[in-house]
Protein backbone atom coordinates (compact mmCIF):
# COMPACT_ATOMS: atom_id res chain seq x y z
CA UNK A 1 0.00 0.00 0.00
CA UNK A 2 1.50 3.20 -1.01
CA UNK A 3 1.66 6.25 1.41
CA UNK A 4 -1.62 7.53 2.29
CA UNK A 5 -3.11 10.96 0.79
CA UNK A 6 -5.42 13.37 2.56
CA UNK A 7 -7.66 15.55 2.14
CA UNK A 8 -8.12 18.91 4.50
CA UNK A 9 -12.19 20.30 4.00
CA UNK A 10 -11.43 24.07 5.11
CA UNK A 11 -14.17 27.13 4.20
CA UNK A 12 -16.08 25.53 1.55
CA UNK A 13 -12.70 24.26 -0.66
CA UNK A 14 -11.52 20.74 -0.89
CA UNK A 15 -7.69 21.27 -0.92
CA UNK A 16 -5.38 18.30 -1.97
CA UNK A 17 -2.25 17.70 0.29
CA UNK A 18 0.77 16.09 -0.44
CA UNK A 19 1.48 12.79 1.18
CA UNK A 20 4.55 14.16 2.99
CA UNK A 21 1.86 16.96 4.12
CA UNK A 22 -0.56 14.63 5.37
CA UNK A 23 -1.51 13.74 9.43
CA UNK A 24 -2.34 10.11 8.47
CA UNK A 25 -1.25 7.64 10.92
CA UNK A 26 0.85 4.63 10.19
CA UNK A 27 -0.73 1.80 8.46
CA UNK A 28 -3.78 3.93 7.52
CA UNK A 29 -5.58 2.44 4.54
CA UNK A 30 -5.94 4.96 1.54
CA UNK A 31 -9.63 5.51 -0.32
CA UNK A 32 -10.09 6.53 -3.59
CA UNK A 33 -12.71 9.48 -2.42
CA UNK A 34 -12.23 13.13 -1.68
CA UNK A 35 -14.52 14.14 0.91
CA UNK A 36 -16.34 17.26 0.27
CA UNK A 37 -18.69 19.75 1.00
CA UNK A 38 -22.23 19.40 0.35
CA UNK A 39 -23.90 21.05 -2.03
CA UNK A 40 -24.41 25.06 -1.00
CA UNK A 41 -28.55 24.61 -1.60
CA UNK A 42 -30.65 25.00 1.45
CA UNK A 43 -32.55 21.90 0.12
CA UNK A 44 -30.91 19.73 -2.32
CA UNK A 45 -33.51 17.84 -3.28
CA UNK A 46 -35.97 21.41 -4.24
CA UNK A 47 -32.71 21.52 -6.51
CA UNK A 48 -33.15 18.07 -7.69
CA UNK A 49 -31.10 15.01 -8.20
CA UNK A 50 -28.52 14.35 -11.51
CA UNK A 51 -30.40 11.49 -13.28
CA UNK A 52 -27.50 11.52 -16.11
CA UNK A 53 -24.36 10.03 -15.73
CA UNK A 54 -22.00 10.69 -19.05
CA UNK A 55 -19.43 8.12 -19.55
CA UNK A 56 -16.64 9.84 -21.47
CA UNK A 57 -14.29 8.35 -23.18
CA UNK A 58 -12.10 11.28 -23.98
CA UNK A 59 -12.11 10.84 -28.05
CA UNK A 60 -9.01 12.74 -29.41
CA UNK A 61 -8.60 13.27 -25.45
CA UNK A 62 -9.91 15.59 -22.79
CA UNK A 63 -8.26 18.63 -21.48
CA UNK A 64 -9.02 18.79 -17.70
CA UNK A 65 -8.65 21.75 -15.63
CA UNK A 66 -8.81 22.28 -11.90
CA UNK A 67 -11.10 24.16 -10.12
CA UNK A 68 -14.66 24.76 -9.02
CA UNK A 69 -16.67 21.58 -10.59
CA UNK A 70 -18.06 21.83 -14.23
CA UNK A 71 -18.41 18.67 -16.37
CA UNK A 72 -19.41 20.36 -19.36
CA UNK A 73 -15.71 22.09 -18.91
CA UNK A 74 -14.07 18.84 -17.80
CA UNK A 75 -13.35 21.04 -14.65
CA UNK A 76 -12.89 19.46 -11.00
CA UNK A 77 -11.99 20.25 -7.47
CA UNK A 78 -10.44 16.87 -6.53
CA UNK A 79 -7.59 16.47 -9.46
CA UNK A 80 -4.22 17.45 -8.97
CA UNK A 81 -2.84 19.20 -11.73
CA UNK A 82 -4.43 20.04 -14.71
CA UNK A 83 -3.66 17.38 -17.86
CA UNK A 84 -4.81 15.72 -21.21
CA UNK A 85 -6.26 12.92 -20.83
CA UNK A 86 -5.58 10.25 -23.70
CA UNK A 87 -8.68 9.30 -25.38
CA UNK A 88 -9.94 5.40 -24.50
CA UNK A 89 -7.86 2.87 -26.06
CA UNK A 90 -9.57 -0.45 -25.89
CA UNK A 91 -11.59 0.11 -28.77
CA UNK A 92 -14.86 0.68 -29.96
CA UNK A 93 -16.08 -3.52 -29.14
CA UNK A 94 -14.84 -2.74 -25.48
CA UNK A 95 -16.38 0.23 -25.33
CA UNK A 96 -19.92 -0.93 -26.28
CA UNK A 97 -19.23 -3.78 -23.54
CA UNK A 98 -18.50 -1.53 -21.25
CA UNK A 99 -21.30 0.80 -21.39
CA UNK A 100 -23.67 -2.12 -21.53
CA UNK A 101 -22.19 -3.06 -18.12
CA UNK A 102 -22.78 -0.04 -16.37
CA UNK A 103 -26.09 -0.05 -17.92
CA UNK A 104 -26.90 -3.19 -16.43
CA UNK A 105 -25.46 -2.15 -12.84
CA UNK A 106 -27.54 1.00 -13.09
CA UNK A 107 -30.75 -0.95 -14.36
CA UNK A 108 -33.26 -0.82 -11.41
CA UNK A 109 -32.75 3.21 -10.76
CA UNK A 110 -33.71 5.94 -12.44
CA UNK A 111 -30.24 6.67 -14.37
CA UNK A 112 -29.87 7.51 -17.84
CA UNK A 113 -26.61 6.26 -18.94
CA UNK A 114 -25.44 8.15 -21.83
CA UNK A 115 -22.03 8.68 -24.11
CA UNK A 116 -22.62 11.79 -25.61
CA UNK A 117 -21.96 15.10 -24.12
CA UNK A 118 -25.52 16.50 -22.14
CA UNK A 119 -26.62 19.59 -23.15
CA UNK A 120 -25.22 22.49 -21.26
CA UNK A 121 -28.36 22.95 -19.24
CA UNK A 122 -28.67 19.32 -18.27
CA UNK A 123 -27.17 18.11 -14.69
CA UNK A 124 -25.09 15.39 -14.55
CA UNK A 125 -22.63 13.24 -13.09
CA UNK A 126 -19.55 12.19 -15.56
CA UNK A 127 -17.29 9.50 -15.37
CA UNK A 128 -13.46 9.86 -17.42
CA UNK A 129 -12.76 6.63 -18.59
CA UNK A 130 -9.37 7.05 -19.94
CA UNK A 131 -5.34 7.77 -19.12
CA UNK A 132 -3.62 6.55 -15.87
CA UNK A 133 -3.61 8.16 -12.84
CA UNK A 134 -0.17 9.81 -12.95
CA UNK A 135 -2.03 11.91 -15.72
CA UNK A 136 -3.82 14.07 -12.78
CA UNK A 137 -1.39 13.42 -9.87
CA UNK A 138 -2.75 10.49 -8.51
CA UNK A 139 0.22 7.12 -7.55
CA UNK A 140 0.27 3.97 -10.14
CA UNK A 141 -1.74 1.65 -8.16
CA UNK A 142 -4.82 4.19 -8.07
CA UNK A 143 -7.80 2.57 -10.52
CA UNK A 144 -10.02 5.59 -10.13
CA UNK A 145 -11.32 8.74 -7.85
CA UNK A 146 -14.25 10.68 -7.26
CA UNK A 147 -15.59 13.11 -4.85
CA UNK A 148 -17.83 12.18 -1.87
CA UNK A 149 -20.13 14.24 -0.26
CA UNK A 150 -19.39 14.52 3.79
CA UNK A 151 -23.14 14.28 4.58
CA UNK A 152 -23.30 11.38 1.61
CA UNK A 153 -25.88 13.70 0.09
CA UNK A 154 -25.43 12.96 -4.06
CA UNK A 155 -24.00 15.69 -6.19
CA UNK A 156 -24.64 17.09 -9.60
CA UNK A 157 -22.57 18.28 -12.39
CA UNK A 158 -19.19 16.92 -10.56
CA UNK A 159 -16.75 14.39 -12.33
CA UNK A 160 -15.39 11.31 -10.97
CA UNK A 161 -12.86 9.17 -13.24
CA UNK A 162 -11.91 5.43 -13.58
CA UNK A 163 -8.09 5.26 -14.87
CA UNK A 164 -8.47 2.86 -18.13
CA UNK A 165 -5.13 2.35 -18.81
CA UNK A 166 -4.49 1.07 -15.25
CA UNK A 167 -6.72 -2.13 -15.95
CA UNK A 168 -6.27 -5.16 -18.65
CA UNK A 169 -7.38 -4.30 -21.63
CA UNK A 170 -8.58 -8.63 -21.29
CA UNK A 171 -10.83 -7.67 -18.08
CA UNK A 172 -13.08 -5.55 -19.18
CA UNK A 173 -15.34 -6.90 -16.18
CA UNK A 174 -12.89 -4.90 -13.87
CA UNK A 175 -13.07 -1.83 -15.40
CA UNK A 176 -16.48 -1.87 -15.37
CA UNK A 177 -16.38 -2.45 -11.62
CA UNK A 178 -14.52 0.59 -11.23
CA UNK A 179 -16.74 2.97 -12.97
CA UNK A 180 -19.38 1.67 -11.26
CA UNK A 181 -18.14 2.09 -8.00
CA UNK A 182 -16.72 5.55 -8.72
CA UNK A 183 -20.06 6.82 -9.90
CA UNK A 184 -21.63 5.25 -6.67
CA UNK A 185 -19.18 7.95 -4.44
CA UNK A 186 -20.36 10.63 -6.10
CA UNK A 187 -24.49 9.43 -4.99
CA UNK A 188 -23.30 9.46 -1.96
CA UNK A 189 -22.34 5.67 -1.04
CA UNK A 190 -19.59 4.77 1.29
CA UNK A 191 -16.93 1.54 0.78
CA UNK A 192 -19.09 -1.63 1.85
CA UNK A 193 -17.47 -4.60 3.39
CA UNK A 194 -19.52 -6.68 1.52
CA UNK A 195 -18.10 -8.63 -1.13
CA UNK A 196 -20.94 -8.96 -3.40
CA UNK A 197 -21.58 -4.63 -3.41
CA UNK A 198 -19.99 -2.69 -6.11
CA UNK A 199 -19.22 -0.57 -3.68
CA UNK A 200 -16.39 -3.08 -2.07
CA UNK A 201 -12.36 -2.96 -2.20
CA UNK A 202 -12.61 -6.77 -1.91
CA UNK A 203 -11.37 -8.82 -4.79
CA UNK A 204 -12.83 -12.08 -6.04
CA UNK A 205 -16.26 -11.74 -5.17
CA UNK A 206 -18.20 -13.14 -8.56
CA UNK A 207 -21.00 -11.54 -9.69
CA UNK A 208 -21.51 -7.94 -7.90
CA UNK A 209 -24.89 -5.53 -7.25
CA UNK A 210 -25.76 -2.99 -5.08
CA UNK A 211 -27.93 -5.08 -2.25
CA UNK A 212 -30.50 -4.40 -0.19
CA UNK A 213 -28.72 -5.69 3.00
CA UNK A 214 -27.66 -3.88 6.07
CA UNK A 215 -23.53 -3.79 5.55
CA UNK A 216 -21.12 -2.01 7.71
CA UNK A 217 -18.23 -0.38 5.84
CA UNK A 218 -14.49 -0.57 5.69
CA UNK A 219 -12.23 -1.19 3.05
CA UNK A 220 -10.16 -4.57 3.26
CA UNK A 221 -9.94 -6.01 6.77
CA UNK A 222 -11.86 -4.18 9.85
CA UNK A 223 -14.85 -2.79 9.27
CA UNK A 224 -15.97 0.44 10.42
CA UNK A 225 -19.10 2.41 10.90
CA UNK A 226 -20.19 4.20 7.72
CA UNK A 227 -19.33 7.89 6.97
CA UNK A 228 -23.02 8.77 7.46
CA UNK A 229 -24.91 6.36 9.87
CA UNK A 230 -23.67 2.74 11.44
CA UNK A 231 -24.41 0.53 8.28
CA UNK A 232 -24.84 0.99 4.83
CA UNK A 233 -27.68 -0.64 1.91
CA UNK A 234 -26.78 0.33 -1.09
CA UNK A 235 -29.71 -0.21 -3.01
CA UNK A 236 -31.70 2.07 -0.99
CA UNK A 237 -30.03 4.73 -0.83
CA UNK A 238 -29.67 4.51 -4.82
CA UNK A 239 -33.36 3.99 -4.32
CA UNK A 240 -34.49 6.91 -2.27
CA UNK A 241 -31.94 9.42 -4.13
CA UNK A 242 -32.47 8.29 -8.14
CA UNK A 243 -36.20 6.84 -7.29
CA UNK A 244 -36.71 2.96 -9.14
CA UNK A 245 -36.25 2.54 -12.55
CA UNK A 246 -39.26 0.33 -13.25
CA UNK A 247 -37.25 -2.57 -14.23
CA UNK A 248 -37.67 -5.61 -11.87
CA UNK A 249 -34.79 -7.55 -10.77
CA UNK A 250 -34.74 -10.95 -12.48
CA UNK A 251 -33.57 -13.90 -10.04
CA UNK A 252 -31.00 -16.74 -10.66
CA UNK A 253 -31.54 -20.39 -11.48
CA UNK A 254 -31.97 -23.64 -9.45
CA UNK A 255 -30.71 -26.97 -10.10
CA UNK A 256 -30.69 -30.18 -8.20
CA UNK A 257 -27.87 -32.49 -8.61
CA UNK A 258 -30.36 -35.71 -8.14
CA UNK A 259 -33.84 -37.13 -7.96
CA UNK A 260 -34.25 -37.48 -4.51
CA UNK A 261 -35.92 -41.44 -3.55
CA UNK A 262 -36.93 -40.17 -1.06
CA UNK A 263 -36.84 -42.22 2.46
CA UNK A 264 -33.42 -41.23 4.47
CA UNK A 265 -32.66 -39.33 0.80
CA UNK A 266 -31.72 -36.22 0.67
CA UNK A 267 -31.94 -33.12 -2.16
CA UNK A 268 -28.53 -31.31 -3.02
CA UNK A 269 -28.30 -28.88 -6.14
CA UNK A 270 -27.01 -25.62 -6.45
CA UNK A 271 -28.11 -22.03 -6.80
CA UNK A 272 -27.05 -19.72 -9.33
CA UNK A 273 -27.47 -16.26 -8.41
CA UNK A 274 -26.36 -12.92 -9.41
CA UNK A 275 -27.27 -11.13 -6.32
CA UNK A 276 -27.10 -11.95 -2.60
CA UNK A 277 -29.03 -15.29 -1.52
CA UNK A 278 -31.39 -14.31 0.71
CA UNK A 279 -33.12 -17.73 1.68
CA UNK A 280 -32.90 -21.65 0.14
CA UNK A 281 -36.08 -23.39 0.84
CA UNK A 282 -37.93 -26.43 0.11
CA UNK A 283 -41.57 -26.32 -0.23
CA UNK A 284 -43.59 -29.80 -1.02
CA UNK A 285 -47.57 -29.62 -2.00
CA UNK A 286 -47.52 -26.08 -0.97
CA UNK A 287 -45.91 -26.36 3.05
CA UNK A 288 -42.71 -24.90 3.40
CA UNK A 289 -40.62 -27.80 5.32
CA UNK A 290 -37.00 -26.09 5.02
CA UNK A 291 -35.77 -22.47 4.92
CA UNK A 292 -31.64 -22.25 5.02
CA UNK A 293 -31.07 -18.79 5.97
CA UNK A 294 -28.27 -17.07 3.70
CA UNK A 295 -24.53 -18.35 3.71
CA UNK A 296 -21.71 -17.74 1.64
CA UNK A 297 -22.38 -21.29 -0.37
CA UNK A 298 -24.54 -21.23 -3.28
CA UNK A 299 -24.57 -25.31 -2.98
CA UNK A 300 -27.89 -26.76 -0.55
CA UNK A 301 -28.31 -29.77 1.06
CA UNK A 302 -32.32 -30.26 2.69
CA UNK A 303 -33.17 -34.29 4.17
CA UNK A 304 -36.19 -35.50 2.72
CA UNK A 305 -39.04 -34.81 5.61
CA UNK A 306 -40.96 -37.38 6.96
CA UNK A 307 -43.70 -36.05 4.68
CA UNK A 308 -47.40 -38.60 3.96
CA UNK A 309 -47.64 -41.35 1.08
CA UNK A 310 -48.86 -39.51 -2.01
CA UNK A 311 -48.12 -37.67 -4.99
CA UNK A 312 -45.24 -34.96 -3.73
CA UNK A 313 -45.23 -31.71 -5.69
CA UNK A 314 -41.59 -30.58 -5.03
CA UNK A 315 -40.20 -26.98 -5.21
CA UNK A 316 -36.26 -25.80 -4.46
CA UNK A 317 -36.85 -22.27 -3.94
CA UNK A 318 -34.03 -19.34 -3.92
CA UNK A 319 -35.13 -15.74 -2.58
CA UNK A 320 -32.65 -12.80 -3.47
CA UNK A 321 -32.45 -9.99 -1.71
CA UNK A 322 -35.11 -8.20 -3.50
CA UNK A 323 -37.63 -10.70 -3.37
CA UNK A 324 -36.88 -12.10 -6.77
CA UNK A 325 -37.50 -16.26 -6.32
CA UNK A 326 -36.23 -18.87 -8.58
CA UNK A 327 -37.46 -22.36 -8.07
CA UNK A 328 -36.75 -25.93 -9.46
CA UNK A 329 -39.80 -28.03 -9.93
CA UNK A 330 -40.44 -31.87 -10.19
CA UNK A 331 -43.34 -34.22 -8.81
CA UNK A 332 -43.18 -38.17 -7.83
CA UNK A 333 -44.44 -40.27 -6.11
CA UNK A 334 -44.27 -41.86 -2.92
CA UNK A 335 -45.77 -45.09 -1.85
CA UNK A 336 -49.38 -44.73 -3.36
CA UNK A 337 -51.72 -41.59 -3.81
CA UNK A 338 -53.66 -40.76 -1.01
CA UNK A 339 -57.33 -42.28 -1.58
CA UNK A 340 -58.66 -40.59 1.58
CA UNK A 341 -57.76 -38.09 3.99
CA UNK A 342 -57.60 -41.45 6.55
CA UNK A 343 -54.19 -42.25 5.11
CA UNK A 344 -52.48 -38.78 5.51
CA UNK A 345 -51.17 -37.01 9.03
CA UNK A 346 -53.87 -34.46 10.89
CA UNK A 347 -54.51 -32.46 9.71
CA UNK A 348 -53.28 -32.82 6.76
CA UNK A 349 -56.56 -33.44 3.67
CA UNK A 350 -56.00 -35.94 0.74
CA UNK A 351 -56.74 -33.59 -2.26
CA UNK A 352 -56.25 -35.01 -5.97
CA UNK A 353 -53.74 -37.86 -4.87
CA UNK A 354 -51.72 -35.29 -2.96
CA UNK A 355 -51.78 -35.20 1.11
CA UNK A 356 -51.86 -31.33 1.88
CA UNK A 357 -51.71 -28.74 5.05
CA UNK A 358 -54.49 -26.14 4.84
CA UNK A 359 -53.03 -22.84 4.05
CA UNK A 360 -51.93 -20.51 6.64
CA UNK A 361 -54.55 -17.80 7.41
CA UNK A 362 -52.95 -15.45 9.94
CA UNK A 363 -53.10 -11.79 8.67
CA UNK A 364 -50.33 -9.36 9.21
CA UNK A 365 -50.03 -8.43 13.00
CA UNK A 366 -51.66 -11.46 14.29
CA UNK A 367 -50.27 -13.27 17.49
CA UNK A 368 -47.78 -16.35 16.13
CA UNK A 369 -45.95 -19.15 17.33
CA UNK A 370 -44.40 -20.70 14.20
CA UNK A 371 -44.34 -19.32 10.24
CA UNK A 372 -46.94 -21.62 9.47
CA UNK A 373 -49.05 -19.41 11.42
CA UNK A 374 -49.10 -16.13 8.54
CA UNK A 375 -50.65 -16.32 5.19
CA UNK A 376 -47.31 -14.33 4.95
CA UNK A 377 -45.18 -17.44 6.37
CA UNK A 378 -43.34 -14.88 8.30
CA UNK A 379 -43.40 -14.68 12.02
CA UNK A 380 -41.15 -12.20 13.50
CA UNK A 381 -40.39 -11.52 17.34
CA UNK A 382 -39.99 -7.58 17.55
CA UNK A 383 -40.63 -6.98 20.99
CA UNK A 384 -40.66 -10.40 23.12
CA UNK A 385 -44.73 -11.42 21.11
CA UNK A 386 -44.62 -12.83 17.79
CA UNK A 387 -46.50 -11.47 15.22
CA UNK A 388 -47.18 -12.23 12.02
CA UNK A 389 -45.26 -9.72 9.52
CA UNK A 390 -44.05 -9.41 5.75
CA UNK A 391 -40.27 -8.81 4.19
CA UNK A 392 -39.29 -5.03 3.56
CA UNK A 393 -36.40 -2.59 3.55
CA UNK A 394 -35.34 -0.40 6.07
CA UNK A 395 -35.15 2.97 5.39
CA UNK A 396 -36.89 2.83 2.03
CA UNK A 397 -38.65 6.55 1.57
CA UNK A 398 -41.02 4.57 -0.07
CA UNK A 399 -42.53 2.32 2.72
CA UNK A 400 -43.41 -1.27 1.61
CA UNK A 401 -45.67 -1.78 4.36
CA UNK A 402 -49.01 -1.41 4.83
CA UNK A 403 -50.28 1.84 6.61
CA UNK A 404 -50.02 1.73 10.36
CA UNK A 405 -46.82 -0.69 10.43
CA UNK A 406 -43.02 0.44 10.03
CA UNK A 407 -40.73 -1.69 8.87
CA UNK A 408 -37.55 -1.96 11.52
CA UNK A 409 -34.16 -3.85 11.14
CA UNK A 410 -33.97 -7.73 10.86
CA UNK A 411 -31.57 -10.64 11.13
CA UNK A 412 -31.01 -12.64 7.76
CA UNK A 413 -32.71 -14.15 6.22
CA UNK A 414 -34.41 -10.95 5.51
CA UNK A 415 -33.45 -7.19 5.87
CA UNK A 416 -36.39 -5.88 7.48
CA UNK A 417 -39.79 -7.06 8.73
CA UNK A 418 -43.95 -4.70 8.96
CA UNK A 419 -44.43 -3.94 12.92
CA UNK A 420 -47.10 -1.99 14.15
CA UNK A 421 -45.75 1.21 14.59
CA UNK A 422 -48.11 1.83 18.05
CA UNK A 423 -45.54 -0.81 19.43
CA UNK A 424 -42.19 0.44 18.67
CA UNK A 425 -40.25 1.79 21.85
CA UNK A 426 -39.83 5.11 20.26
CA UNK A 427 -42.95 5.51 18.89
CA UNK A 428 -42.91 5.27 15.28
CA UNK A 429 -39.14 5.15 14.22
CA UNK A 430 -37.27 1.73 12.67
CA UNK A 431 -34.97 0.09 14.62
CA UNK A 432 -32.23 0.76 11.83
CA UNK A 433 -28.95 1.98 13.40
CA UNK A 434 -28.86 5.87 14.14
CA UNK A 435 -26.03 8.07 12.72
CA UNK A 436 -22.74 8.52 13.92
CA UNK A 437 -23.62 12.21 13.53
CA UNK A 438 -25.65 15.01 12.33
CA UNK A 439 -23.94 16.48 9.01
CA UNK A 440 -23.69 20.26 10.56
CA UNK A 441 -21.22 18.56 13.01
CA UNK A 442 -19.49 16.68 10.20
CA UNK A 443 -19.08 19.93 7.79
CA UNK A 444 -17.71 21.84 11.37
CA UNK A 445 -15.05 19.02 11.89
CA UNK A 446 -14.10 19.82 8.29
CA UNK A 447 -13.90 23.49 8.83
CA UNK A 448 -11.54 22.44 11.65
CA UNK A 449 -9.25 20.63 10.10
CA UNK A 450 -9.85 17.34 9.73
CA UNK A 451 -8.04 15.16 7.33
CA UNK A 452 -9.43 12.51 5.88
CA UNK A 453 -7.60 9.68 4.19
CA UNK A 454 -7.25 9.72 0.00
CA UNK A 455 -5.34 7.07 -2.01
CA UNK A 456 -5.66 4.28 -4.42
CA UNK A 457 -9.04 1.88 -5.22
CA UNK A 458 -7.44 -1.28 -4.78
CA UNK A 459 -9.47 -4.83 -5.95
Amino acid sequence: MRAPLATLVTLGLATVWPAALAFAGAGQEAVDYVLVPPAATPSRRAAGVAHVLYLNRCAGGCEVQSGDNDPHQNRSSIIRKPAVLPAFSFGDAAWTSLVQCVRHAYALYDLSIVTEPPPANVDHVAVLVAGRPTDLGFGLGTLGVAPLSVDCSPQRNVLAFAFADSHPAENLNELCSTVVHEAGHTFGLDHALQCRDPMTYLTACGGQAFLNIESRCGEFRKDRHCRCSDVQNSHVKLTNELGPSGVLALAGTVSLADTPTWDGSVLTGQVDEPRWIRSIELWINGFRWGRLPHTALSDFLFTAPPVSNGILDIEVRSVNDLGAAAAHKLTLTKGAPCQTSATCRDPEVCQEGRCMYPAPTGPLGAVCTEPQDCASWECFDYSGAPRCSMVCSPGLERSECPAGYTCVSSKDPAPGMCWPTEELPSGGCSSAAPTSGPAWLLVLLGLLGLLAPLGSRRR
